[in-house]
């Protein structure tokens, strides 16, 4: 799969996403659909997932969001974003 999506664009998620990787429900922190966020880094897929918001690309996408204080990021794949 080719995309022109590239580290520095802005991209707006297409489904609910995991700030972070937290195992308790509790402490999850939930970035809502239709947020706008910068690609900030593309980085290999170890293991390739099949299913419902994965897609056949050998790389994830590192999001943060937009005039934020918190740096933490989203790892997604493209399927889930597109270009703001």
């Amino acid at each position: 799969m080719k995309s022109n999506i590239k580290v520095g664009d802005k991209v707006v998620l297409l489904r609910d996403e995991l700030l972070d990787d937290h195992y308790q429900d509790s402490l999850k922190t939930v970035v809502k659909q239709g947020t706008v966020m910068e690609v900030v880094a593309i980085t290999p897929k170890v293991r390739m997932t099949k299913g419902l918001g994965n897609d056949s690309c050998p790389y994830f996408l590192n999001l943060i969001q937009i005039n934020s204080h918190c740096k933490e990021r989203v790892r997604t794949n493209y399927c889930n974003v597109r270009l703001a």
